[in-house]
């Protein structure tokens, strides 16, 4: 699970900094209007001058953009001229039950809409903290006589009531936008991420490609041009030299074929059968045929079943082709190896409503570099010649068209190599 922070993430920064300077604009108006009712009409210089201050503040805005790129500064900064003018208001036209308490009320809500929930609930707490001091020097008759006569009060609460739904209202229809603009936003960006990732896989499948085709095509070019000399040569052809050249060729010839053909079978998802069939039974006739491989050498096998009926809907010679790749990969290890005793260790069990089969064994591991890289194409870390690269990547496709997963569970060096097949239980 990822730890949530009080920290903005980018995009949401570079969304919500759109609406600093309307937020700017709002501030500006308001304060210069307020400057002039309590001037002109109620005669308070006190709130005149706050109302003043947080216009000047806020003319100010514009000009911290050009040297400040904290967004979260400006957008705190915002919030508290807010903040302080509000705190002003509600203290000189009545405290608690002032017209403006629904002006405080609307900080935590401009908190969660230029910055994230957390700070919405630091707002949150600080108004809390002064409204509950307002009423204490409401108690004891400390708060400073109200500057809206008697006359006037319904009229301002009715402005005031106004004012603080269409402003929550504005809040909550601007979110909403927001949101619609973030999540569309992430998902154009997904989606060039995964077009990137897509030309990416490409070019490693041409450049694997290309190293794989060129390596024979270099040795079947090499025999031509030794046989064309042979041929152009007045001596008689040396047929033993012929016949080494021809093996190469067609041992090269017989290379790339297997390599297109490896390539045509992960790539060939049409026309296959899906059908029920046991995974049991495909993991025994799995290790019976191993045992070719591994002749009279001291390696065991070892199959752990743990409950019954193991069926599974998908299709059975791919499946059997993808586990026996995986299978096949650590019989090589140990038989490169030649320990005193090779295991393999392939469990199966089920797990809620899956399918799982481990296979784990006793040789020297997968270094942590080339683990990110086992699963593409052409990546292979065995000897020129014994392998083409190809195996754990088809395993891997195989698995994902069947509805499964295949992950490396082994995260340390030299404890043995283990893959993790997850496959849906088929429920008759």
């Amino acid at each position: 699970m990822k730890s949530v922070t009080i920290a903005l993430t980018k995009q949401s920064k570079i969304a919500k900094a759109r609406y600093v300077r309307p937020f700017t604009y709002c501030l500006v108006t308001l304060s210069a209007y307020f400057t002039i009712i309590y001037f002109i009409r109620y005669e308070s210089k006190v709130l005149a001058f706050s109302c003043f201050f947080a216009l000047i503040c806020s003319i100010l805005i514009p000009y911290a953009l050009k040297y400040t790129k904290s967004h979260t500064f400006i957008a705190n900064y915002i919030v508290t001229i807010y903040f302080i003018t509000v705190q002003m208001l509600t203290l000189y036209t009545g405290g608690i039950k002032a017209s403006s308490i629904w002006w405080l009320g609307m900080v935590p809500v401009l908190a969660a809409f230029l910055l994230n929930a957390y700070y919405s609930v630091i707002w949150f707490l600080i108004m809390g903290s002064n409204v509950a001091i307002i009423m204490l020097l409401k108690q004891y008759d400390m708060l400073p006589e109200s500057v809206i006569p008697s006359s006037g009060v319904d009229q301002f609460l009715n402005t005031s009531t106004i004012f603080g739904i269409t402003m929550l209202t504005a809040l909550c229809v601007l979110t909403d936008i927001l949101r619609e603009k973030t999540s569309s936003e992430n998902e154009q960006l997904l989606g060039k991420s995964f077009r990137l990732s897509q030309l990416a896989s490409l070019g490693k499948l041409a450049t694997g490609v290309a190293h794989e085709i060129n390596n024979p095509l270099a040795v079947i070019r090499g025999s031509q041009l030794k046989i064309n000399r042979m041929i152009a040569s007045e001596k008689e052809i040396d047929k033993e030299a012929l016949k080494h050249y021809m093996i190469k060729i067609d041992r090269n010839v017989r290379r790339i074929q297997d390599i297109t053909s490896s390539m045509r079978n992960i790539a060939d998802t049409k026309g296959k059968k899906i059908a029920p069939f046991d995974i049991e039974e495909v993991l025994k006739e799995m290790i019976e045929k191993g045992k070719k491989q591994i002749g009279s050498r001291n390696i065991v096998v070892k199959l752990t079943v743990e409950g019954e009926n193991f069926l599974f809907n998908g299709i059975s010679n791919e499946i059997y082709r993808a586990f026996f790749n995986i299978y096949e990969n650590s019989l090589d290890e140990l038989i490169d190896l030649s320990p005193d005793y090779g295991l393999i260790n392939i469990d199966l069990e089920k797990q809620d409503e899956n399918i799982i089969v481990t296979f784990k064994d006793n040789g020297r591991g997968i270094p942590l570099d080339i683990q990110p890289n086992i699963f593409d194409p052409f990546f292979t870390n065995k000897m020129i010649g014994q392998g083409i690269g190809l195996g754990l990547t088809y395993s891997f496709n195989v698995i994902s068209f069947n509805g499964g997963l295949l992950e490396l569970c082994s995260p340390k060096e030299s404890v043995g190599a283990c893959f993790k097949v997850t496959l849906p239980q088929f429920n008759s």
